[in-house]
């Protein structure tokens, strides 16, 4: 059944809106919460017939003033933005309107976000240690060549991403490198084998300068995409977490952070073998590895694939999250600290929204559907039930 929202809380909601109060994500749930009230749904099921429309009366004249849309009909909020930024408009209302499909049936609070203390998202940054402990700061790096590691010149493309060219292959002892991300930050590498591999807040990809001819493999910590080069005489390995990952071409995802209780490896294309200390499996695309820190083993299950590297392409995308989930990734990203006072415990959050906006749209989101407020102090977020 989906959520139930008393009217007070409603009529506060568009009084808000009235008043040129309301965040943008309050005004897309309302516009939403009014849809609602012609489709048959259940959101008003407890209201009186004349409740009913009285509430219906005070939320359409919010919008017809707070929003300005033409007199005489209401045109939803998201269709306005979409003929400014199309798919900014879908992210966000997709991911409120699934946001409240998990929440438990309860009175909902407004939200008060204090955006003046906003927090910016995270951005292309990185450090590369090279194999003589050198460093070179990938942020702002000029593009052209960074350094050469024996036959292998480093450089970095206008598109900003960092690649590595083999002249003539292996120059006898391997030598590795370190690309690691901060928190708040994330990179896109090229390998001498033309593989490339994204690295999300956090992480790190130990790899040779040059692959030697009979393997190549290479070491992760946090989450990263791999979009491996084919080459069957030669297998690529992700060593990660006491586990490797075997494969000959193929995409998948790792995501291994230490805080995570569940380490996840999801296949998207081609085929790949995980094994561990217990038993090896093979997945197939579709197919997503998990393994508990608590318990030996290895799962396997269909998932949405699109969700597992929906944070490559810009997208944070929870399927019934809780909020420690919710917030350990947005932690990640933002680089911030979470303090949590009251009980959020109960609300499950599912939804897709951009991670390049400023934190304040997604706590305004899930703070919606949560009941919950906040408030940022510095770079910490407080959540407040």
């Amino acid at each position: 059944m989906a959520a139930k929202y008393n009217k007070e809380y409603l009529e506060r909601l568009a009084a808000k809106v009235l008043d040129g109060k309301a965040t943008e994500a309050e005004k897309v749930f309302l516009q939403a919460y009014y849809d609602a009230f012609d489709k048959g749904e259940e959101f008003t099921a407890e209201l009186s017939g004349e409740d009913r429309e009285i509430l219906k009366h005070e939320i359409k004249s919010s919008l017809l003033v707070g929003i300005g849309a033409p007199k005489g009909k209401v045109i939803p909020f998201y269709k306005r933005i979409v003929a400014q930024t199309a798919a900014a408009a879908a992210v966000l209302l997709i991911g409120l309107l699934t946001f409240y499909w998990y929440r438990p049936v309860q009175p909902m609070a407004i939200t008060s976000g204090i955006h003046e203390n906003d927090i910016a998202p995270g951005s292309d940054k990185a450090i590369l240690t090279l194999s003589n402990g050198q460093q070179v700061i990938l942020t702002g790096a000029k593009n052209g060549q960074l350094a050469m590691q024996g036959n292998t010149a480093i450089t970095k493309s206008a598109e900003g991403e960092v690649i590595y060219d083999a002249k003539g292959g292996s120059s006898g002892a391997l030598t590795y490198n370190t690309i690691s991300t901060p928190r708040g930050g994330q990179f896109k590498i090229s390998l001498p084998d033309g593989s490339r591999v994204w690295l999300n807040a956090a992480s790190s990809l130990t790899f040779p300068a040059s692959f030697p001819d009979n393997e190549r493999k290479v070491q992760v910590t946090g989450e990263v995409y791999f979009e491996v080069a084919h080459n069957r005489a030669k297998p690529f390995r992700v060593v990660f977490e006491q586990q490797v990952v075997e494969v000959l071409g193929t995409h998948f995802n790792i995501n291994a952070y230490q805080e995570e209780p569940v380490l996840k490896t999801t296949l998207l294309e081609g085929k790949i073998n995980l094994v561990n200390k217990q038993q090896s499996v093979i997945l197939l695309p579709g197919q997503q590895a998990s393994v508990k820190r608590s318990v030996e083993g290895i799962t396997v299950a269909a998932v949405d694939i699109k969700e597992a590297a929906a944070w490559k392409d810009g997208l944070f995308v929870f399927n019934k999250a809780s909020i420690q989930e919710v917030m350990r990734t947005a932690a990640r990203w933002y680089d911030v600290e979470v303090e949590y006072q009251g009980n959020l415990e109960h609300t499950r959050f599912g939804g897709t929204i951009s991670r390049y906006k400023n934190i304040s749209e997604l706590l305004d989101n899930v703070g919606i559907v949560g009941g919950f407020s906040y408030k940022i102090e510095g770079r910490k977020v407080i959540l407040m039930k």
